[in-house]
Formats: structure tokens, sequence, C-alpha cells
């Protein structure tokens, strides 16, 4: 039988929720639009390369077919299948919204895993019933809090629901930007690495990324032995079936040793542990050979290596492509198209005497006028972090220009511009109070993410009636315990790998963060925000549900709520 009361079923209740309502939403902002409003910005380029492939077979712009695309053709691959299966705009609308909810899914299970690390909560049944059914909600185990509240804020967030709207790359490339997430959140970070790797055929923005992320995986990987052993493996369940093979299958030998050579710790643990009830891979940051545990000080060079390779091999792949078809081996050159058609004119409207005429001359200019361009370059960045999708909504409803109405371009004194910004442009008072709604509430949810950030970094636990006498003899607190405090209470406990897990993930996520908004410096625009908005989200319902943990902590204590007392 149907059990609701089971947490996944729950889940899938939500999950299944969340879709009804989107798709109805997606289908009344599809009827109001008039249809050039799905075309902005790159649509016309991704559209007449989709329309040449359905019909033709080609991935070029008939509009320029002798010159390579300037967009990397994942996009319009996609386009052109819908194209040529459905042959309309609903069916590419109705495929992302379908996307979007997939988004939703892959949002819940990343929130899944850092709560695993965030919301340690610890209590005897006993104490369970004496809390309050708020309370509980907000601090016991299995709560349904944070998914249904990641739901809401996953219906009110335009981004998604404009987007899905639109002929444009974003859900598609969020959804790979998910994936990647999930993946290495899940410690499973050869698979997110070609996730990663796939997502540049769809957009090169997170090309550099994993420049960033080989320091990250020495610090994770070089510790003390206690932290080593206390983190989850980064090389559990690679998903490679030969492995699973291999650990089944201990007959003849003799084939191995060239398999060793290539990733030689995975292959002897599947052989000598056969993956099952020891220690992960990778755990220890030890080699494990015949039998023996030996000392690795090299497992971070090869885990980068392999990760690098990972990463870089559906590159390579896409570049050969490019080379054959259109003759030139690299990505794309939307990169520097972008710094010359948004980022060179604002610097020219502050320099007017410079002449560039190359990258290389660009590139002496901001060096031989250094804060003009990263006070250029940090504008655009802030213009992502607090950008209005509601602009979105004037361009497709109104038909206006896109970027007609920025808030820089606005004459006048901060009250002007911000009345401007939300008003200008716009002749429905319904995007204009979605517009004012949307104004306040990123501030808001700045504020929340932090939170849950911080939450990551230092998470707090709450200790059941047996652990709370602990923690007062120990260190005489009375209030909830943040990781420092906590160290060696949670080492008796043996639940320390929450925080160092938790502390990775945080600085994991602030990589993320920091690197995708400054990416964004060439040409500020709320669109390039839904690179991590999902993270946005995320961290919001963690820092909401983190608050309201606090706050009925104080108001149990307070008003002499006795945490010992049995019911």
């Amino acid at each position: 039988m149907f059990k609701l009361v089971n947490i996944k079923n729950n889940i899938f209740l939500i999950i299944m929720f969340v879709g009804l309502i989107f798709l109805f939403l997606s289908l009344i902002i599809f009827k109001i639009m008039p249809t050039k409003g799905h075309f902005e910005i790159d649509s016309v380029t991704y559209d007449s390369i989709a329309t040449n492939f359905a019909q033709k077979g080609l991935l070029l712009d008939p509009r320029n077919s002798f010159n390579p695309p300037l967009e990397v053709v994942g996009y319009p691959l996609f386009l052109g299948l819908i194209y040529r299966f459905f042959g309309d705009i609903l069916p590419v609308v109705f495929i992302q919204a379908l996307l979007a909810l997939l988004c939703f899914w892959l949002m819940s299970r990343i929130l899944e895993i850092l709560s695993d690390s965030c919301f340690d909560t610890f209590y005897f049944t006993k104490v369970r019933r004496t809390l309050p059914d708020f309370a509980e909600g907000f601090v016991g185990h299995g709560s349904m809090t944070g998914p249904i509240i990641l739901a809401i804020l996953f219906l009110t967030n335009l981004g998604f629901l404009v987007f899905t709207q639109l002929l444009m790359a974003e859900i598609l490339y969020v959804l790979f930007l998910l994936f990647f997430l999930e993946r290495f959140l899940s410690k499973k970070i050869l698979q997110a690495a070609f996730i990663g790797g796939l997502s540049v055929v769809i957009k090169p923005a997170i090309l550099f990324f994993p420049v960033l992320l080989v320091p990250f995986i020495f610090y994770v990987m070089r510790a003390t032995p206690s932290q080593r052993r206390a983190r989850r493996s980064l090389w559990q369940s690679l998903g490679y079936p030969a492995l699973r093979l291999i650990a089944f299958a201990q007959c003849d030998r003799s084939w191995l040793p060239g398999l060793r050579s290539l990733c030689p710790k995975s292959i002897d643990f599947a052989i000598n542990y056969g993956g099952v009830g020891s220690e992960p891979i990778g755990e220890s940051n030890h080699e494990i050979r015949d039998g023996e545990t030996r000392s690795n000080d090299t497992y971070p060079f090869k885990l980068s290596f392999y990760f690098l390779l990972a990463f870089y091999f559906p590159i390579f792949l896409y570049s050969c492509f490019n080379y054959y078809n259109y003759g030139f081996f690299y990505i794309s050159a939307v990169t520097r198209a972008n710094l010359f058609n948004f980022f060179l004119p604002k610097l020219k409207a502050v320099l007017p005497d410079i002449e560039v005429a190359s990258f290389n001359d660009l590139f002496f200019v901001c060096l031989t006028h250094p804060f003009i361009a990263t006070k250029i370059w940090v504008l655009n960045v802030l213009k992502t972090l607090v950008g209005l999708h509601a602009t979105h909504l004037k361009v497709m409803y109104n038909n206006i220009v896109p970027g007609s109405h920025s808030f820089f371009k606005i004459q006048g004194n901060l009250c002007d511009k911000f009345y401007g910004y939300i008003f200008g442009g716009n002749s429905s008072l319904l995007i204009a109070l979605i517009a004012i709604l949307e104004a306040i509430w990123i501030p808001i949810r700045l504020v929340f993410a932090s939170v849950g950030l911080f939450s990551l970094y230092r998470p707090i636990i709450w200790f059941d009636t047996s652990c709370l006498a602990k923690a007062q003899q120990d260190t005489h607190h009375e209030r909830p315990i943040t990781l420092p405090a906590r160290r060696s209470l949670m080492a008796k406990s043996g639940s320390d790998s929450a925080g160092i897990v938790s502390k990775g993930n945080a600085i994991f996520l602030t990589i993320y963060i920091v690197y995708f908004l400054a990416i964004t410096g060439a040409d500020g625009c709320s669109r390039l925000r839904m690179m991590v908005e999902p993270v946005f989200i995320v961290l919001s319902v963690i820092g909401i549900v983190q608050i309201c943990r606090l706050v009925w902590f104080d108001k149990l204590t307070t008003s002499g709520f006795d945490i010992n007392r049995s019911s």
C-alpha cells in the first residue's frame, strides 16, 4: 500500500505537486505572451541554426554559412531535434518546463546532501515527544520542511518560469550544472568532471572552473589522518561497470597489471575487498596493495590528473568536431566577442582615446588602467547579482529592445533609476508589481543564502538528553554548540565527519559562486545569474530552516521548556 508517511513518497508527492503548478504557470505565460516574446538576444541565432539542422542536417547559420557559428552548437542541436520531430515552439517550451522540473529534483538532492552534514540532530524518542509539533518540523529527522520551502522558492522564482519560455540555453545549461554539482557533492568526482566537460557544448562558461578545483582537491585530500578518515570517499562508486565485474570475477588476474598502472587504487580495492563492507576508496588517502594499507602521498596528484582528464576529454572531442566541420580547433569565439561587443564599449565610454584592434590590445589597456577596468567589471557583476528577472518579462510582454531600460542606462538620481528600472517600458501593472516584489526579495534572499553558507562552514548541532548532559559536563554549554566547541564530544560519538564534510561542501560552493559571478563581468545581466540561481535557492532554504531552528530553540529555553523532561 502507498504510505504517505514515507519520506521518499512525500518527496515524490511534492515533486508531482510542484510539476503540476509549474506546468500550469508555464502554460499561462505561454498563452499571454506573443510569439515574438519567445525570442531574445541569442534566440534568433539559435533558431536559425536549429531550423537549418532540422531541414538540411547542417549545424550552420544560413545567414552566414561561410563562417563557423559564434556560439557553441549544443543548444541549437537540442532545438533542431525538437523541430525535426515536432516543428513548433510549444513543444520546446513544454520540454524545457520538464527540464526545469528535473532541475528542481536535482536541487532537492543537493539540499539533502548538504543537510546531511549541516543539520546533525541527535534526539532520543522521549525528547522528541516532549517537543511541540512546530519545533519537530524544524529539528526532527525526516522533516519535510526543507523540501516544502524549496518548492515554494522554486515556484516563485522568475528565472525558471521566464527562461522556460525563451529559446535560450539557460534551462538546459542549468540542468547540466546541477548534475555536475550533485555528482561532485555526492563525491562522484569523475562523473562530475565528465558532465562538466559535456556542459561546455551548451555554454563554455565552466571552461576554466577545474583550474580552481584542483587546489580544492588538494585541500580535501591532504589533511590530518583523523580528518581523512572522517571524510566520505571522492572515489566511492565511480560508476565504472568494469570495476564491479573485477570485484566479483576474482579468477585470472594476468590481464590486470595494465589496469593497475592506469588506476591502481580503484582496481586493487575492487579485487581485495570487492567494494562491500570496507573503507571506501580514497577515504584515508592510502593505497591498498596485496591486502595491506600503505601511505600514498601522491594520491591528490592522481585524483587531480584524472579529474582534469575526465573534464577536458569531451572538450577535446568537441574541438575536433569544430576542426572537422569548420576548420578551427577551439571551442568558440563567443568569449572574445562578449569582451569586444559589451566590455570594450563601456571601457571606451570612460577612456575615449584608447585604440583596441585585438584581444592583446584590450588586455594591455586593462593592465595600464586596472582601477577603471576593475570598476566596470565589478559593476557588471553587481548587475548580475541583483538584476531583476522581471525585466525579461517586460521584454517578452511589451516587445521592447533588451537592455533599453537597464538600471545603469537610466538618467537621474538613485530613485529615478529604481523607478525607471521597475516601471520603465512596461504597460502591465501586474509585471510592475512582480518587479517590486522581486526587488524586495533579492536582498532578503542574499541574507538567507549567506546564513545558509555560514551554517555549512560552522554547522550547529542539536543534542539529545544524553548528548546534552555530556556537553554540559565537558563544555558547560546550554545552547546549541558550534563546531569548535563540540569536536571532542563529536569525536566520542563518532560523528565528527559532519563538520568536516560540511566545511568542504561550503568551500566548494563558495568557489562555485565566486567563479560564476566573476565571469559575468564582461556584461552583467540577471540572465547570467541563472548559473548560480539554484545554489542561492538551496542555500536560502538552509538559511531559513537554520534561523527558524535557532529562534525556536531560544523560545524553548527562555519559556522554561525542560529538554530533560520525559513524556
